[in-house]
Protein backbone atom coordinates (compact mmCIF):
# COMPACT_ATOMS: atom_id res chain seq x y z
CA UNK A 1 0.00 0.00 0.00
CA UNK A 2 1.72 3.43 -1.17
CA UNK A 3 1.99 6.42 1.08
CA UNK A 4 -0.15 8.33 -2.12
CA UNK A 5 -2.95 5.88 -1.53
CA UNK A 6 -3.11 6.68 2.21
CA UNK A 7 -2.65 10.45 2.03
CA UNK A 8 -5.97 10.23 -0.35
CA UNK A 9 -7.77 8.12 1.71
CA UNK A 10 -7.03 10.09 4.65
CA UNK A 11 -7.75 13.19 2.76
CA UNK A 12 -11.19 12.07 1.99
CA UNK A 13 -12.41 11.71 5.69
CA UNK A 14 -11.90 15.46 6.47
CA UNK A 15 -13.15 16.47 3.30
CA UNK A 16 -16.12 15.52 4.39
CA UNK A 17 -16.26 16.93 7.51
CA UNK A 18 -16.87 20.87 8.51
CA UNK A 19 -13.44 22.64 9.80
CA UNK A 20 -14.41 22.99 13.53
CA UNK A 21 -14.47 18.83 13.94
CA UNK A 22 -11.67 18.42 11.49
CA UNK A 23 -9.18 20.64 13.87
CA UNK A 24 -10.84 19.39 17.26
CA UNK A 25 -11.40 15.92 16.79
CA UNK A 26 -7.40 14.93 15.90
CA UNK A 27 -6.13 17.26 18.71
CA UNK A 28 -8.28 15.62 21.30
CA UNK A 29 -7.97 11.83 19.92
CA UNK A 30 -3.40 12.90 20.22
CA UNK A 31 -4.29 13.86 23.50
CA UNK A 32 -6.56 10.81 24.41
CA UNK A 33 -3.60 8.50 22.38
CA UNK A 34 -1.08 10.33 24.84
CA UNK A 35 -2.86 9.90 28.05
CA UNK A 36 -3.68 6.39 27.04
CA UNK A 37 -0.13 5.51 26.17
CA UNK A 38 1.09 7.29 29.35
CA UNK A 39 -1.29 5.32 31.95
CA UNK A 40 -0.93 1.96 29.37
CA UNK A 41 2.85 2.23 30.36
CA UNK A 42 2.44 3.64 33.84
CA UNK A 43 0.76 0.52 35.04
CA UNK A 44 3.08 -1.91 32.87
CA UNK A 45 6.05 -0.29 34.33
CA UNK A 46 4.39 -1.05 37.69
CA UNK A 47 3.54 -4.61 36.94
CA UNK A 48 7.21 -5.04 35.80
CA UNK A 49 8.22 -3.26 39.11
CA UNK A 50 5.96 -5.49 41.31
CA UNK A 51 7.46 -8.40 39.32
CA UNK A 52 10.77 -7.36 39.84
CA UNK A 53 9.67 -6.76 43.74
CA UNK A 54 7.89 -10.30 44.31
CA UNK A 55 11.49 -11.81 43.04
CA UNK A 56 13.47 -10.30 45.44
CA UNK A 57 10.86 -10.49 47.76
CA UNK A 58 11.05 -14.28 47.24
CA UNK A 59 14.81 -14.63 47.02
CA UNK A 60 14.85 -13.00 50.45
CA UNK A 61 12.21 -15.32 52.10
CA UNK A 62 14.39 -18.21 50.74
CA UNK A 63 17.28 -16.82 51.49
CA UNK A 64 15.56 -16.31 55.12
CA UNK A 65 14.26 -20.20 55.07
CA UNK A 66 17.58 -21.33 54.17
CA UNK A 67 19.85 -19.62 56.75
CA UNK A 68 16.97 -21.17 59.17
CA UNK A 69 16.79 -24.32 58.24
CA UNK A 70 20.35 -25.05 57.52
CA UNK A 71 22.47 -24.79 61.16
CA UNK A 72 18.42 -25.80 62.44
CA UNK A 73 18.96 -29.13 60.38
CA UNK A 74 22.56 -29.26 60.83
CA UNK A 75 22.41 -29.72 64.67
CA UNK A 76 21.19 -33.26 64.86
CA UNK A 77 24.13 -34.34 62.77
CA UNK A 78 25.97 -32.36 65.09
CA UNK A 79 24.82 -33.85 68.13
CA UNK A 80 25.02 -37.37 66.74
CA UNK A 81 28.33 -37.20 65.52
CA UNK A 82 29.38 -36.02 69.68
CA UNK A 83 27.56 -39.06 70.65
CA UNK A 84 29.36 -41.02 68.48
CA UNK A 85 32.91 -39.53 68.89
CA UNK A 86 32.15 -40.72 73.24
CA UNK A 87 31.16 -44.13 72.14
CA UNK A 88 34.63 -43.96 70.08
CA UNK A 89 36.67 -42.81 72.89
CA UNK A 90 34.60 -45.47 75.67
CA UNK A 91 33.27 -42.93 77.28
CA UNK A 92 29.80 -44.15 76.17
CA UNK A 93 28.36 -47.87 75.52
CA UNK A 94 25.36 -49.64 74.50
CA UNK A 95 25.94 -52.21 77.37
CA UNK A 96 25.16 -49.57 79.51
CA UNK A 97 22.21 -47.16 77.91
CA UNK A 98 21.56 -45.69 81.84
CA UNK A 99 24.59 -43.65 81.93
CA UNK A 100 23.83 -42.17 78.76
CA UNK A 101 21.02 -40.14 80.51
CA UNK A 102 22.51 -37.18 81.94
CA UNK A 103 24.63 -36.76 78.49
CA UNK A 104 20.98 -36.53 76.82
CA UNK A 105 19.79 -34.57 79.47
CA UNK A 106 22.19 -31.63 79.46
CA UNK A 107 22.43 -32.23 75.60
CA UNK A 108 18.61 -31.61 75.06
CA UNK A 109 18.38 -28.31 77.42
CA UNK A 110 21.89 -27.05 75.28
CA UNK A 111 20.46 -27.65 71.86
CA UNK A 112 16.66 -26.87 72.44
CA UNK A 113 15.91 -26.57 68.74
CA UNK A 114 15.88 -30.37 68.81
CA UNK A 115 12.82 -32.45 70.25
CA UNK A 116 14.85 -35.83 70.99
CA UNK A 117 18.05 -37.66 71.90
CA UNK A 118 17.89 -41.33 71.92
CA UNK A 119 20.02 -44.12 71.29
CA UNK A 120 18.90 -47.97 70.42
CA UNK A 121 21.06 -50.85 70.72
CA UNK A 122 21.55 -53.81 68.58
CA UNK A 123 20.62 -56.13 71.80
CA UNK A 124 16.84 -54.38 72.08
CA UNK A 125 18.02 -51.56 74.94
CA UNK A 126 17.00 -48.02 74.56
CA UNK A 127 17.39 -44.96 76.30
CA UNK A 128 16.25 -41.33 75.17
CA UNK A 129 14.93 -37.56 76.14
CA UNK A 130 12.35 -36.04 74.57
CA UNK A 131 10.90 -32.44 74.97
CA UNK A 132 6.80 -32.78 75.64
CA UNK A 133 4.18 -30.25 76.80
CA UNK A 134 2.98 -31.94 79.51
CA UNK A 135 5.45 -32.60 81.11
CA UNK A 136 7.48 -30.75 79.31
CA UNK A 137 10.74 -32.83 79.33
CA UNK A 138 10.38 -36.55 79.82
CA UNK A 139 13.02 -40.25 80.15
CA UNK A 140 12.24 -42.86 78.20
CA UNK A 141 14.33 -46.38 78.90
CA UNK A 142 14.06 -49.83 78.20
CA UNK A 143 16.48 -52.75 78.84
CA UNK A 144 16.58 -55.83 80.09
CA UNK A 145 16.10 -55.13 83.47
CA UNK A 146 12.68 -53.40 82.57
CA UNK A 147 11.83 -56.41 80.61
CA UNK A 148 12.15 -54.56 77.40
CA UNK A 149 8.85 -52.13 78.51
CA UNK A 150 9.46 -48.91 77.46
CA UNK A 151 8.82 -46.76 80.97
CA UNK A 152 8.34 -42.71 80.34
CA UNK A 153 9.07 -41.21 83.39
CA UNK A 154 8.47 -36.91 83.64
CA UNK A 155 12.18 -35.12 84.31
CA UNK A 156 12.49 -32.35 86.86
CA UNK A 157 14.16 -29.14 85.90
CA UNK A 158 17.51 -30.61 87.73
CA UNK A 159 17.46 -33.85 85.32
CA UNK A 160 15.97 -36.34 88.25
CA UNK A 161 13.63 -38.77 87.22
CA UNK A 162 9.40 -37.96 88.88
CA UNK A 163 6.45 -40.36 88.48
CA UNK A 164 6.07 -42.91 85.41
CA UNK A 165 3.61 -41.42 83.07
CA UNK A 166 3.79 -44.35 80.95
CA UNK A 167 4.53 -48.35 80.29
CA UNK A 168 4.75 -50.00 76.78
CA UNK A 169 5.37 -53.52 77.01
CA UNK A 170 7.90 -55.40 74.90
CA UNK A 171 9.67 -52.05 72.90
CA UNK A 172 12.24 -53.12 70.19
CA UNK A 173 13.52 -49.69 69.12
CA UNK A 174 14.77 -51.96 66.08
CA UNK A 175 11.94 -52.04 64.53
CA UNK A 176 11.50 -48.22 64.39
CA UNK A 177 12.17 -46.39 61.43
CA UNK A 178 14.65 -44.01 62.49
CA UNK A 179 16.45 -47.78 63.36
CA UNK A 180 15.93 -49.50 60.16
CA UNK A 181 16.71 -46.05 57.74
CA UNK A 182 20.15 -45.58 59.63
CA UNK A 183 21.07 -49.39 59.06
CA UNK A 184 19.78 -49.20 55.04
CA UNK A 185 22.42 -46.21 54.65
CA UNK A 186 25.20 -47.36 57.15
CA UNK A 187 26.18 -43.47 57.33
CA UNK A 188 24.84 -40.47 58.80
CA UNK A 189 21.47 -39.91 57.15
CA UNK A 190 18.03 -38.47 57.17
CA UNK A 191 15.40 -41.34 58.46
CA UNK A 192 12.52 -41.03 56.75
CA UNK A 193 9.59 -38.85 57.85
CA UNK A 194 7.64 -40.96 60.58
CA UNK A 195 4.93 -40.29 63.39
CA UNK A 196 6.89 -39.96 66.83
CA UNK A 197 6.18 -43.45 69.19
CA UNK A 198 4.27 -41.35 71.68
CA UNK A 199 2.57 -38.41 70.52
CA UNK A 200 2.39 -39.43 67.31
CA UNK A 201 4.19 -36.19 66.25
CA UNK A 202 5.44 -36.26 62.59
CA UNK A 203 8.91 -36.34 63.10
CA UNK A 204 12.32 -36.49 61.30
CA UNK A 205 15.45 -38.16 62.63
CA UNK A 206 19.54 -37.48 62.11
CA UNK A 207 20.53 -41.07 62.17
CA UNK A 208 24.02 -42.42 62.66
CA UNK A 209 24.69 -46.08 62.88
CA UNK A 210 27.50 -46.97 65.26
CA UNK A 211 30.25 -49.91 64.43
CA UNK A 212 32.63 -51.24 66.62
CA UNK A 213 36.15 -51.65 65.07
CA UNK A 214 35.47 -55.41 63.84
CA UNK A 215 32.91 -53.05 61.71
CA UNK A 216 30.56 -55.05 63.94
CA UNK A 217 26.83 -52.68 64.37
CA UNK A 218 26.79 -52.07 68.52
CA UNK A 219 23.45 -49.84 67.44
CA UNK A 220 21.93 -46.24 66.59
CA UNK A 221 21.96 -42.95 67.75
CA UNK A 222 19.12 -40.36 66.62
CA UNK A 223 18.66 -37.02 66.98
CA UNK A 224 15.30 -35.99 66.14
CA UNK A 225 13.28 -32.84 65.12
CA UNK A 226 9.43 -32.11 65.07
CA UNK A 227 7.91 -31.10 61.52
CA UNK A 228 5.48 -28.82 63.45
CA UNK A 229 9.00 -27.06 64.28
CA UNK A 230 9.71 -26.23 60.62
CA UNK A 231 5.71 -24.85 60.23
CA UNK A 232 5.82 -22.70 63.00
CA UNK A 233 9.05 -21.11 61.40
CA UNK A 234 7.38 -20.57 58.01
CA UNK A 235 4.23 -18.79 59.82
CA UNK A 236 6.36 -16.37 61.11
CA UNK A 237 7.57 -15.22 58.02
CA UNK A 238 5.82 -12.13 56.84
CA UNK A 239 5.20 -13.35 52.93
CA UNK A 240 3.87 -9.80 51.75
CA UNK A 241 0.50 -9.65 52.90
CA UNK A 242 -1.28 -13.04 53.02
CA UNK A 243 1.60 -15.17 50.96
CA UNK A 244 2.24 -18.61 52.09
CA UNK A 245 4.82 -20.78 51.83
CA UNK A 246 5.10 -24.39 52.34
CA UNK A 247 7.72 -27.33 51.87
CA UNK A 248 7.48 -30.77 50.25
CA UNK A 249 9.68 -33.89 48.93
CA UNK A 250 10.24 -34.78 45.99
CA UNK A 251 6.94 -37.39 45.83
CA UNK A 252 4.34 -34.53 47.25
CA UNK A 253 4.00 -35.45 50.36
CA UNK A 254 4.09 -32.17 52.63
CA UNK A 255 6.89 -31.19 55.40
CA UNK A 256 5.85 -27.98 56.16
CA UNK A 257 3.57 -25.26 55.93
CA UNK A 258 3.04 -21.66 57.25
CA UNK A 259 -0.72 -22.27 57.87
CA UNK A 260 -0.59 -24.64 60.39
CA UNK A 261 -2.27 -26.86 58.82
CA UNK A 262 -2.21 -31.11 59.98
CA UNK A 263 0.75 -32.58 58.07
CA UNK A 264 -0.95 -36.52 58.52
CA UNK A 265 -4.95 -37.56 59.11
CA UNK A 266 -5.73 -40.69 61.20
CA UNK A 267 -7.12 -43.71 58.34
CA UNK A 268 -8.24 -47.33 59.40
CA UNK A 269 -6.59 -46.63 62.85
CA UNK A 270 -2.90 -45.41 61.14
CA UNK A 271 -1.68 -42.11 61.10
CA UNK A 272 -1.02 -41.20 57.22
CA UNK A 273 1.12 -38.18 55.69
CA UNK A 274 -0.75 -35.21 53.28
CA UNK A 275 0.24 -34.77 49.75
CA UNK A 276 -0.02 -31.04 49.23
CA UNK A 277 -2.61 -31.51 46.09
CA UNK A 278 -4.66 -33.08 49.18
CA UNK A 279 -4.12 -30.27 51.67
CA UNK A 280 -6.61 -28.51 53.26
CA UNK A 281 -5.74 -24.87 51.78
CA UNK A 282 -6.89 -23.56 48.76
CA UNK A 283 -3.17 -22.06 47.65
CA UNK A 284 -1.48 -24.91 48.83
CA UNK A 285 -3.72 -27.07 47.12
CA UNK A 286 -4.11 -25.68 43.62
CA UNK A 287 -0.59 -24.72 43.79
CA UNK A 288 0.81 -27.92 43.88
CA UNK A 289 -1.62 -28.94 41.23
CA UNK A 290 -0.29 -26.35 39.20
CA UNK A 291 3.35 -27.45 39.40
CA UNK A 292 2.34 -31.21 38.85
CA UNK A 293 0.21 -30.47 35.58
CA UNK A 294 3.07 -27.57 34.33
CA UNK A 295 5.89 -29.73 35.44
CA UNK A 296 4.20 -33.22 34.96
CA UNK A 297 7.18 -34.34 38.05
CA UNK A 298 8.55 -32.46 40.86
CA UNK A 299 11.73 -34.42 40.47
CA UNK A 300 12.19 -32.21 37.18
CA UNK A 301 13.17 -29.33 39.01
CA UNK A 302 16.98 -28.88 39.57
CA UNK A 303 16.94 -25.19 40.17
CA UNK A 304 15.09 -22.15 41.74
CA UNK A 305 11.99 -21.64 39.08
CA UNK A 306 9.65 -18.77 38.86
CA UNK A 307 6.10 -19.31 37.71
CA UNK A 308 2.84 -17.14 37.34
CA UNK A 309 -0.77 -18.36 37.46
CA UNK A 310 -4.34 -17.25 38.73
CA UNK A 311 -6.55 -18.69 42.13
CA UNK A 312 -9.99 -18.03 41.67
CA UNK A 313 -9.13 -15.07 39.08
CA UNK A 314 -6.35 -13.82 41.35
CA UNK A 315 -2.81 -13.46 39.86
CA UNK A 316 -0.26 -15.20 42.29
CA UNK A 317 3.56 -14.83 42.10
CA UNK A 318 5.25 -18.47 42.44
CA UNK A 319 8.43 -19.53 43.56
CA UNK A 320 9.89 -22.97 44.10
CA UNK A 321 13.43 -23.73 45.14
CA UNK A 322 15.28 -26.68 45.42
CA UNK A 323 16.64 -27.37 48.71
CA UNK A 324 19.20 -30.43 49.76
CA UNK A 325 21.82 -31.71 51.45
CA UNK A 326 24.49 -34.30 51.48
CA UNK A 327 22.37 -36.64 54.47
CA UNK A 328 19.85 -37.71 51.46
CA UNK A 329 17.44 -34.38 52.48
CA UNK A 330 15.83 -34.13 48.77
CA UNK A 331 12.94 -31.23 49.23
CA UNK A 332 11.07 -28.16 47.61
CA UNK A 333 10.84 -24.71 48.96
CA UNK A 334 7.27 -23.24 47.43
CA UNK A 335 6.27 -19.18 48.58
CA UNK A 336 2.88 -18.11 46.73
CA UNK A 337 2.20 -14.54 46.96
CA UNK A 338 -0.77 -12.53 45.80
CA UNK A 339 -0.30 -10.46 43.03
CA UNK A 340 -2.80 -8.19 44.67
CA UNK A 341 -0.55 -7.82 47.93
CA UNK A 342 2.21 -5.72 45.55
CA UNK A 343 -0.54 -3.96 43.31
CA UNK A 344 -2.27 -2.38 45.98
CA UNK A 345 -0.57 0.75 46.38
CA UNK A 346 0.17 0.83 42.04
CA UNK A 347 -3.74 0.60 41.79
CA UNK A 348 -3.97 3.36 43.95
CA UNK A 349 -1.49 5.28 41.99
CA UNK A 350 -2.86 3.85 38.47
CA UNK A 351 -6.44 5.56 39.75
CA UNK A 352 -5.14 8.99 40.64
CA UNK A 353 -3.19 8.70 37.15
CA UNK A 354 -6.21 7.98 35.25
CA UNK A 355 -8.24 10.38 36.67
CA UNK A 356 -5.42 13.11 36.57
CA UNK A 357 -5.24 11.87 32.68
CA UNK A 358 -8.76 12.23 32.25
CA UNK A 359 -8.55 15.74 34.00
CA UNK A 360 -5.82 16.34 31.50
CA UNK A 361 -7.78 15.32 28.46
CA UNK A 362 -10.51 17.20 29.06
CA UNK A 363 -8.71 20.39 29.55
CA UNK A 364 -7.09 20.04 26.75
CA UNK A 365 -10.19 18.83 24.54
CA UNK A 366 -11.71 22.30 25.98
CA UNK A 367 -8.61 24.43 25.00
CA UNK A 368 -8.85 22.60 21.76
CA UNK A 369 -11.91 23.41 21.26
CA UNK A 370 -11.54 26.78 22.00
CA UNK A 371 -8.37 27.31 19.95
CA UNK A 372 -10.07 25.57 16.60
CA UNK A 373 -13.11 27.60 16.93
CA UNK A 374 -10.78 30.75 17.37
CA UNK A 375 -8.91 29.25 14.26
CA UNK A 376 -12.08 28.18 12.33
CA UNK A 377 -14.61 31.19 12.60
CA UNK A 378 -12.45 33.14 10.61
CA UNK A 379 -12.21 30.55 7.90
CA UNK A 380 -15.65 29.89 7.89
CA UNK A 381 -16.13 33.37 7.61
CA UNK A 382 -13.61 33.79 4.34
CA UNK A 383 -15.29 30.53 2.70
CA UNK A 384 -18.84 31.93 3.09
CA UNK A 385 -17.43 35.24 1.64
CA UNK A 386 -15.43 33.35 -1.41
CA UNK A 387 -19.10 31.68 -2.20
CA UNK A 388 -20.72 34.85 -1.85
CA UNK A 389 -18.20 35.74 -4.79
CA UNK A 390 -18.81 33.14 -6.20
CA UNK A 391 -22.76 34.12 -7.00
CA UNK A 392 -21.56 37.42 -7.91
CA UNK A 393 -22.04 39.21 -4.79
CA UNK A 394 -18.64 41.68 -5.03
CA UNK A 395 -19.96 44.01 -2.30
CA UNK A 396 -19.48 41.38 0.46
CA UNK A 397 -15.81 41.70 2.11
CA UNK A 398 -14.62 40.71 5.61
CA UNK A 399 -13.92 42.68 8.39
CA UNK A 400 -11.49 41.23 10.82
CA UNK A 401 -10.00 42.79 13.34
CA UNK A 402 -6.77 40.63 13.57
CA UNK A 403 -2.94 40.83 12.80
CA UNK A 404 -2.03 37.40 12.79
CA UNK A 405 -1.92 34.96 9.25
CA UNK A 406 -5.49 34.53 9.44
CA UNK A 407 -6.16 38.33 9.59
CA UNK A 408 -3.36 38.67 6.82
CA UNK A 409 -5.74 36.32 4.96
CA UNK A 410 -8.84 38.53 5.22
CA UNK A 411 -6.65 41.68 4.31
CA UNK A 412 -5.75 39.76 1.27
CA UNK A 413 -9.03 38.16 0.34
CA UNK A 414 -10.56 41.44 0.59
CA UNK A 415 -7.90 42.67 -1.90
CA UNK A 416 -8.39 39.56 -3.99
CA UNK A 417 -12.17 39.98 -4.31
CA UNK A 418 -11.12 43.97 -5.64
CA UNK A 419 -8.79 42.38 -8.17
CA UNK A 420 -11.50 39.90 -9.56
CA UNK A 421 -13.77 42.63 -9.73
CA UNK A 422 -12.05 44.61 -11.46
CA UNK A 423 -10.47 41.52 -13.75
CA UNK A 424 -14.29 40.24 -13.99
CA UNK A 425 -15.66 43.99 -15.31
CA UNK A 426 -12.19 43.59 -17.97
CA UNK A 427 -13.28 40.07 -19.03
CA UNK A 428 -17.02 41.08 -19.27
CA UNK A 429 -15.74 43.93 -22.03
CA UNK A 430 -13.08 41.67 -23.53
CA UNK A 431 -16.10 39.33 -23.96
CA UNK A 432 -18.45 42.08 -24.98
CA UNK A 433 -15.39 42.47 -28.09
CA UNK A 434 -15.28 38.96 -28.47
CA UNK A 435 -18.68 38.24 -29.17
CA UNK A 436 -18.46 41.48 -31.45
CA UNK A 437 -15.28 40.22 -33.34
CA UNK A 438 -16.95 36.71 -33.76
CA UNK A 439 -19.99 37.90 -35.24
CA UNK A 440 -17.91 39.88 -38.12
CA UNK A 441 -15.64 36.18 -38.03
CA UNK A 442 -18.70 34.34 -38.54
CA UNK A 443 -20.20 36.68 -41.80
CA UNK A 444 -16.82 36.82 -42.96
CA UNK A 445 -16.64 32.69 -42.96
CA UNK A 446 -20.57 32.70 -44.41
CA UNK A 447 -19.25 35.42 -47.02
CA UNK A 448 -16.31 33.17 -47.97
CA UNK A 449 -17.66 30.08 -48.38
CA UNK A 450 -20.64 31.74 -50.53
CA UNK A 451 -17.42 32.54 -52.86
CA UNK A 452 -15.89 29.43 -52.89
CA UNK A 453 -18.98 27.83 -53.41
CA UNK A 454 -19.47 30.28 -56.45
CA UNK A 455 -16.45 29.71 -58.06
CA UNK A 456 -16.91 26.92 -60.73
CA UNK A 457 -14.01 25.09 -60.21
CA UNK A 458 -13.88 22.25 -57.67
CA UNK A 459 -12.20 23.34 -54.12
CA UNK A 460 -10.31 20.89 -51.76
CA UNK A 461 -8.81 21.63 -48.26
CA UNK A 462 -6.74 19.42 -46.14
CA UNK A 463 -5.30 21.00 -42.66
CA UNK A 464 -1.39 20.26 -41.98
CA UNK A 465 -2.08 17.09 -40.83
CA UNK A 466 -2.95 15.80 -44.06
CA UNK A 467 -6.94 15.55 -42.97
CA UNK A 468 -9.67 16.80 -45.18
CA UNK A 469 -11.61 19.77 -43.58
CA UNK A 470 -13.46 21.75 -46.78
CA UNK A 471 -14.70 20.76 -50.12
CA UNK A 472 -16.95 23.04 -51.93
CA UNK A 473 -19.91 21.12 -54.38
CA UNK A 474 -18.13 21.73 -57.18
CA UNK A 475 -15.42 19.31 -56.06
CA UNK A 476 -18.06 17.41 -54.72
CA UNK A 477 -19.82 16.68 -57.68
CA UNK A 478 -16.38 15.78 -59.30
CA UNK A 479 -15.08 13.50 -56.78
CA UNK A 480 -19.27 12.27 -56.92
CA UNK A 481 -19.57 12.25 -53.54
CA UNK A 482 -20.42 14.72 -50.72
CA UNK A 483 -18.77 13.23 -47.65
CA UNK A 484 -15.47 14.79 -46.12
CA UNK A 485 -15.06 12.11 -43.66
CA UNK A 486 -11.81 13.56 -42.41
CA UNK A 487 -9.71 11.31 -44.56
CA UNK A 488 -5.52 11.59 -44.81
CA UNK A 489 -3.78 12.77 -47.99
CA UNK A 490 -2.75 9.25 -48.19
CA UNK A 491 -5.93 7.62 -48.10
CA UNK A 492 -7.59 10.31 -51.05
CA UNK A 493 -6.50 8.10 -54.27
CA UNK A 494 -8.10 4.75 -53.20
CA UNK A 495 -11.17 7.15 -51.62
CA UNK A 496 -12.16 9.12 -54.65
CA UNK A 497 -11.15 6.64 -56.81
CA UNK A 498 -8.01 8.69 -58.31
CA UNK A 499 -5.97 7.30 -61.05
CA UNK A 500 -2.95 7.65 -62.95
CA UNK A 501 -4.15 9.01 -66.24
CA UNK A 502 -4.23 5.80 -68.97
CA UNK A 503 -3.52 3.33 -66.13
CA UNK A 504 -4.87 1.17 -64.47
CA UNK A 505 -2.85 2.26 -61.33
CA UNK A 506 -4.58 4.56 -58.50
CA UNK A 507 -2.86 7.71 -58.56
CA UNK A 508 0.44 8.05 -56.07
CA UNK A 509 0.13 9.61 -52.99
CA UNK A 510 3.17 11.33 -52.83
CA UNK A 511 2.56 12.81 -56.48
CA UNK A 512 -0.97 14.56 -55.36
CA UNK A 513 -0.79 18.54 -55.81
CA UNK A 514 -2.02 18.16 -51.96
CA UNK A 515 0.19 16.20 -51.10
CA UNK A 516 3.06 18.20 -52.77
CA UNK A 517 1.44 21.35 -51.62
CA UNK A 518 1.60 20.36 -48.00
CA UNK A 519 5.18 20.13 -48.84
CA UNK A 520 5.31 23.74 -49.91
CA UNK A 521 4.94 23.08 -53.74
CA UNK A 522 2.69 25.16 -55.96
CA UNK A 523 1.99 22.69 -58.22
CA UNK A 524 -0.03 21.48 -61.52
CA UNK A 525 -1.27 18.34 -62.46
CA UNK A 526 -2.79 16.99 -65.19
CA UNK A 527 -2.67 13.23 -65.44
CA UNK A 528 -5.20 12.04 -62.98
CA UNK A 529 -8.70 11.20 -63.95
CA UNK A 530 -11.78 9.95 -61.27
CA UNK A 531 -13.26 6.59 -61.98
CA UNK A 532 -17.18 6.71 -60.89
CA UNK A 533 -19.00 3.62 -62.37
CA UNK A 534 -18.79 3.17 -66.01
CA UNK A 535 -17.60 6.97 -65.91
CA UNK A 536 -13.85 8.45 -66.39
CA UNK A 537 -12.98 12.31 -65.63
CA UNK A 538 -10.00 13.33 -66.55
CA UNK A 539 -8.81 16.62 -63.94
CA UNK A 540 -6.25 18.95 -63.55
CA UNK A 541 -5.27 20.05 -60.18
CA UNK A 542 -3.34 22.80 -58.67
CA UNK A 543 -2.25 22.33 -55.45
CA UNK A 544 -1.16 25.58 -53.24
CA UNK A 545 -0.22 26.15 -49.69
CA UNK A 546 -1.53 28.35 -47.48
CA UNK A 547 0.96 29.66 -44.81
CA UNK A 548 0.20 30.93 -41.14
CA UNK A 549 1.28 34.57 -39.15
CA UNK A 550 5.08 32.40 -38.41
CA UNK A 551 5.19 31.07 -41.56
CA UNK A 552 4.20 27.86 -40.88
CA UNK A 553 1.75 25.75 -43.91
CA UNK A 554 -1.63 25.45 -41.93
CA UNK A 555 -3.44 24.61 -45.00
CA UNK A 556 -3.39 22.91 -48.05
CA UNK A 557 -5.63 23.68 -51.44
CA UNK A 558 -6.59 22.05 -54.21
CA UNK A 559 -8.34 23.47 -57.12
CA UNK A 560 -10.19 20.58 -59.34
CA UNK A 561 -10.82 21.42 -63.03
CA UNK A 562 -12.07 19.44 -66.20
Amino acid sequence: MSINFINRIVAKIPGKMSLLPVLVVPFVLQITATVGLIGYLSFKNGQRTVNDLAGQLTAEIFARIKDNLNPYLATPHQINQSNATAISLGQLNFQNLAAWEPLFLEQIKIFDRVNSIVAGSNQKGFIGVEIRQDPPLVVMFSEKTTGYNLRTYAVSDLGKRLQIISNTANYDPRSRPWYTDAITAKKSSWSRIFPQFNTKDLTLAAVLPVYDRQGKLQGVVNSSLHLAEVGNFLSELKIGKTGQSFIVERDGMLVATSTGEKLARVAGGNLQRIKATESSNLVTRVTAKYLLENLGDLSKIKAAQNFQFKIDGESQFLQVLPFADNKGLDWLIVVAVPEADFMEQINANTRVTILLCLAALVAASAIGFFTARWIAQPIVGLNKSAQALAKGEWEREIELERSDEVGELARSFNIMAEQLQESFAALAAQNAQMKALNEVISESESRLSQFLEAVPVGVFVVDAGGKTSYINSRAQQLLGTSEIGGYSVEELPAKYQTYLAETEELYPSERQPIARALQGENVRADDLEIRQDDRIVPIEVWGTPIYDEKGQIAYAIALLSI
